[in-house]
């Protein structure tokens, strides 16, 4: 018991390599961008569904809990007490892979929602 605690604050310990922390950096921009773009996509399918004459509760309602799974997912990850002793740069790089896969299969959803809408045509 007293050596596993020593061993996991010996790891913690350890210097971050270069490569770990630019890999990190690069996943927080892309996984926050990718929540960004998810989150206004939701807004815009959800607004245009509940305002739209053929539009669908339904499916803004999911629309919008589509928008919100991305930070969620961020937030349940950094909040994992199982990780506490990991380094910082592999448990944010670790927080940014799972809010990136989220928000990545979000989009998706989101983007078949609004593939769905009719096409108007200007006369």
């Amino acid at each position: 018991m007293w050596s596993e605690g020593f061993a996991s604050e010996e790891r913690a310990s350890r210097p971050d390599g270069i490569s770990l922390a630019v890999a990190a950096l690069g996943g927080v921009v892309l996984a926050g961008a990718a929540i960004a773009v998810e989150v206004v996509l939701s807004v815009d399918v959800a607004a245009w569904e509940m305002s739209a004459r053929g539009g669908s509760w339904l499916l803004g309602l999911i629309s919008l809990g589509l928008g919100f799974a991305g930070p969620y997912a961020a937030i349940r990850i950094s909040r994992n007490p199982r990780r506490a002793d990991e380094q910082k740069l592999r448990r944010v790089g670790r927080i940014a892979a799972v809010a990136l896969t989220v928000a990545a299969l979000a989009l998706a959803w989101l983007l078949l929602i609004h593939s769905q809408r009719p096409l108007t045509t200007v006369k």
